[in-house]
């Protein structure tokens, strides 16, 4: 499988996304998640180490969550606030 600087596939179930998920990322991330092949029931997604967002990084993770309901994978998106 390849990889992508936004991705860190820690195990088949755990993921975190990582850096600034915006206009000029989404669209070459959007293209290897949709290419990735779910093969657990779970997924955790951290977002903990995403540093910006933009309004298409929300919209990537919508769609994200549309995918994994496709594959009938029961997700969790995990996000902690910088304050």
């Amino acid at each position: 499988m390849t990889s992508h600087p936004q991705w860190r596939q820690f195990s088949n179930s755990y993921i975190k996304l990582l850096g600034i998920l915006d206009h000029d990322t989404v669209p070459s991330l959007w293209y290897f998640i949709k290419s990735w092949n779910f093969q657990v029931e779970n997924l955790e997604i951290s977002l903990e180490q995403v540093a910006k967002i933009d309004s298409t990084g929300m919209v990537m993770l919508l769609h994200l969550i549309k995918h994994a309901k496709k594959k009938t994978v029961i997700y969790c998106l995990v996000l902690f606030l910088n304050s």
